[in-house]
């Protein structure tokens, strides 16, 4: 019963030594440019939506994008 604490210690220390682990997500983008080709005012059709993607303002552009 005393290996149990030690391996459950050793895996603690290896778990957050993972490479990549700190990185945040936007780091990660290689397209390092605004999504949307252009923004409207215009009424879309809920029927014609699937899904809806927020992407918040960063680095890779400066205004939220709801596509």
């Amino acid at each position: 019963m005393q290996l149990l604490p030690a391996v459950l210690a050793l895996l603690l220390l290896l778990s957050s030594s993972v490479p990549g682990g700190g990185l945040s997500l936007e780091s990660l983008l290689t397209n390092m440019r605004c999504k949307c080709i252009k923004s409207t005012t215009h009424v879309i059709n809920l029927g014609l939506i699937l899904t809806i993607d927020v992407t918040p303002p960063g680095i890779h552009c400066r205004r939220k994008e709801v596509m």
